[in-house]
């Protein structure tokens, strides 16, 4: 598997990055994350599809990072189109992003590791993580830098 990491200051065009590069490429799959009037989602690549990924602060099952409230309903979903990606041919996954919340074992920490074991899977996983904890990233998850095609954003 090749890993590729999409990785700049937070704002910096990242995912606007990643939109223009699969809209270039056969065989993506995977979600990215836009932000749409000053709300993140997040799209299936395949359909188009999106989610809210906030949620309120009353929600019982919100995943909370800081003041943010994320739903875990719209991480499940998105966490099966990844899945579902992966069973597939898809030749390039993405995954938009990897951030605070997988740092404590939340979001999309468990997918990251199954997908990270996968031995079959011989395509390119591309990651979009924050410049400011990209090294802790790669830690936490064993990721050896030097495995990494790093693109800056900025």
């Amino acid at each position: 598997m090749k890993i590729s990491i999409v990785t700049g200051p937070v704002h910096s065009g990242k995912t606007t990055f990643l939109q223009k590069f699969i809209a270039e490429k056969k065989n993506v799959a995977g979600i990215i994350s836009p932000v749409i009037k000053e709300t993140r989602f997040f799209q299936n690549i395949l359909n188009k599809e999106i989610k809210s990924m906030e949620t309120t602060f009353d929600d019982p099952t919100a995943l909370q990072i800081g003041r943010f409230h994320f739903s875990k309903a719209a991480f499940d979903w998105a966490s099966v189109a990844i899945e579902k990606a992966c069973r597939t041919q898809t030749e390039i996954i993405v995954i938009d992003e990897i951030g605070p919340l997988e740092l404590q074992d939340n979001g999309f920490a468990k997918l990251l590791r199954n997908i990270l074991l996968k031995e079959d899977f011989q395509g390119e996983l591309i990651l979009v993580v924050r410049e400011q904890i990209l090294d802790e990233v790669l830690l936490y998850f064993n990721i050896k830098k030097e495995n990494v095609n790093v693109i800056n954003w900025k």
